[in-house]
């Protein structure tokens, strides 16, 4: 074991814990449980990084959180259908329209940083997913180019209607009027081009077409994790190990650090937190990814693993 103050000219990385130091009120120590070269130090830092980058919540969680407050917008105004009459209340629905479809494009650009970042191997992929998208996938050429006209027109809700479903249990439901918004735009190449993707199709219900972008976007992302599935099960691994080894002497907080020796006798201290969730977001895409594609759970848990996947 090699305590975290040693002093040594030559820079160092450890792994090790910081714990409470005993019959000490409010005072700690860090104490190391192996020494790390550089590169080992490296590997951990961009395994986490890895890791992180691909939690559902991080890339995923804006849209959702978004789709959500549409969809409680429409139950508020099915529910008292009379506050269509409150200015206020359509002011809250166009924007939270407004806020749905600019982060679809924030979404897409945190899927594209990802990718550039950590998995350029799938560039050409990914882009050529979003793409295809945008060519063929009606709820998401739509979306985009609602988007499109939010920015440009300052609302996208022009076309947006509660219309009566004869329904008993559900006498109405928020909906766009197809015909009529590509009517408005039918100068449009871009336009004309989603009309073709609804051909036949007069209205379509909101949550419906913005649901389905969201499940569109997911699917991206799911091709991306589990196409680099390898590439992120040995940083799980790497990880999961990285935590053992640090709390091999007892429980604490577990770290990797680096001290850097610095001017007149000082030292730079690097320190990164190894924190447990981080393999419960990983493998939670991980499998996320495998659901959304219709694959088979990967029982090969990470960290565990007798075998390759």
């Amino acid at each position: 074991m090699c305590e975290a103050h040693r002093v040594s000219s030559d820079p160092w990385w450890a792994l090790g814990a910081a714990r409470a130091v005993e019959n000490a009120r409010h005072k700690s120590e860090i104490v190391a449980t192996k020494t790390l070269s550089k590169h080992e130090f490296d590997e951990i830092v961009d395994a986490q990084a890895i890791l992180r980058s691909i939690s559902g919540h991080a890339l995923l969680g804006g849209l959702l959180e978004k789709l959500d407050a549409v969809a409680n917008i429409e139950a508020l105004l099915i529910a008292n259908i009379d506050l269509l009459r409150d200015e206020t209340v359509r002011f809250q629905a166009d924007s939270a329209v407004g806020a749905y479809l600019a982060e679809i494009t924030a979404t897409r650009r945190r899927v594209e940083l990802l990718t550039e970042k950590f998995f350029p191997n799938s560039v050409e992929r990914i882009m050529g997913s979003f793409r295809t998208l945008y060519a063929s996938n009606s709820e998401f050429r739509l979306c985009w180019e609602l988007r499109n006209l939010a920015q440009h027109q300052g609302t996208a809700t022009g076309r947006f209607s509660f219309r009566a479903t004869g329904d008993p249990e559900r006498k109405w439901e928020w909906s766009i009027d197809l015909r009529g918004l590509f009517e408005d735009h039918a100068g449009d190449s871009r336009w004309r081009a989603a009309a073709a993707l609804w051909e036949g199709s007069d209205w379509a219900h909101v949550l419906d077409v913005f649901d389905g972008t969201h499940q569109a976007i997911s699917e991206v992302l799911a091709v991306l994790i589990h196409d680099n599935e390898k590439a992120i099960s040995a940083a799980i691994d790497l990880y999961a190990s990285s935590l053992s080894e640090a709390l091999a002497d007892g429980a604490g907080y577990p770290l990797a650090w680096s001290v850097v020796p610095g001017p007149e006798g000082t030292a730079v201290l690097g320190q990164v937190g190894l924190e447990p969730v981080v393999l419960g977001h990983a493998v939670t895409a991980m499998q996320g990814a495998r659901k959304i594609l219709g694959l088979a759970p990967n029982l090969n848990y990470p960290g565990n693993r007798t075998e390759p996947i």
